[in-house]
């Protein structure tokens, strides 16, 4: 099992996030941290003032049919026309970026994506 840290400027905002992406509540949840438990991997979510730019790329892998649910869940965060403007989303996979710029392919880890057209 993959355990991701990351830091966040605003733990509500990130809480918000990870709620609609993942579609479950978190397993811990204080002032400062949150930590969300799912099949492949764990996520802490830790609210700093400064934050450390995380360059890494992760990945939320989901069965074809749970892909789309996900998309739409997410979907509200960015306005359908700047996704469809700078994105090209695959039918198994797409890329997504948290309220504070940590990168998520999710899908098909297989899927290759053109990050640079995903991310906004």
């Amino acid at each position: 099992m993959n355990d991701y840290h990351i830091e966040a400027k605003n733990i509500n905002n990130s809480l918000v996030f990870y709620r609609a992406l993942f579609d479950l509540m978190p397993i811990m949840l204080s002032d400062s941290m949150t930590q969300f438990r799912l099949k492949d991997f764990s996520l802490t979510i830790e609210e700093r003032n400064e934050l450390t730019k995380n360059e890494d790329i992760m990945f939320f892998r989901l069965q074809e049919d749970a892909v789309m649910a996900a998309y739409r869940r997410v979907e509200r965060f960015f306005g359908k026309e700047k996704w469809l403007e700078n994105c090209e989303k695959l039918e198994d996979t797409f890329g997504i970026t948290d309220p504070d710029g940590n990168r998520w392919q999710v899908g098909n880890p297989e899927s290759i994506i053109p990050f640079e057209k995903c991310y906004f």
